[in-house]
């Protein structure tokens, strides 16, 4: 599975106080990556356990969504849940005007995911990138995540995947927490592997674009593919010297 990203953040640099204010940082970025990974996890365990009810072979398509809909009004952090079947058609949904759509034709993105999730284990929940699939997005709001976890019948065979439509709620308000311990006027950041923008309240970072200093050579190789967690000291694109503390977040599914 992809990983979701990096977690990062900057401060002004203090010259005399260098060290230590990178230290800290990095912890406080380490900290808010636990956050985040943990509450992935959990969200993991959760659509898993969900997919795993007998109702899904029991019930018709309106039973269903009525108790999909429900285990969506419990967690505000799902948008919707979707019952599809293995050629994508949705059968059953949280939002019930869903019902006999393509799930794949709606987020032709997820077609390896949900192929995955066909193929997999019980145990297992398969996770897309954040992504807008209905067009360019204006912020981190506009982004989603999907879950999928196998669905088996009375037999034991693969009937189906469950889809949780996941928004980013709680990872935004971790990422803003974290901007919150950030010294002077920069930002924190969440980016993927590429080293996009996907959350930040950075009012000059525009969504699912490159982060303007993954284009120093520096710095893109050194962040934005790293596996480590860490603090660099450069200049940045504005040729203000700043600490860049980062942390990898985990490979979830």
């Amino acid at each position: 599975m992809p990983s979701a990203g990096i977690v990062f953040s900057f401060t002004k640099i203090v010259s005399y106080v260098e060290e230590r204010n990178g230290v800290e940082l990095r912890d406080n970025v380490i900290q808010t990556a636990h956050a985040i990974d943990d509450f992935m996890d959990a969200k993991a365990l959760d659509l898993n356990a969900i997919s795993n009810s007998p109702i899904f072979y029991v019930a018709e398509s309106e039973e269903i969504s009525l108790h999909l809909n429900a285990r969506e009004e419990a967690d505000p952090t799902y948008d919707v849940l979707h019952f599809v079947g293995p050629k994508g058609e949705i059968i059953a949904s949280s939002n019930s005007s869903m019902v006999g759509k393509n799930m794949l034709k709606i987020e032709p993105d997820i077609a390896v995911e949900f192929n995955q999730a066909l193929q997999g284990k019980s145990d297992k929940v398969f996770i897309s990138e954040l992504s807008d699939y209905s067009g360019e997005p204006q912020s981190s709001d506009d982004l989603d995540l999907e879950m999928m976890s196998d669905v088996s019948g009375a037999d034991d065979q693969v009937i189906g995947v469950l889809v949780g439509v996941n928004n980013v709620s709680y990872i935004k308000d971790q990422v803003y927490q974290l901007d919150d311990l950030t010294v002077g006027d920069e930002y924190a950041y969440l980016v993927n592997d590429k080293g996009d923008i996907l959350i930040s309240l950075d009012p000059g970072a525009p969504v699912m674009k490159p982060h303007p200093d993954s284009q120093l050579e520096a710095v893109g190789n050194g962040v934005f593919e790293s596996d480590d967690d860490d603090y660099v000291i450069y200049e940045n694109i504005r040729e203000r010297k700043v600490i860049n503390a980062f942390a990898d977040l985990g490979e979830y599914g």
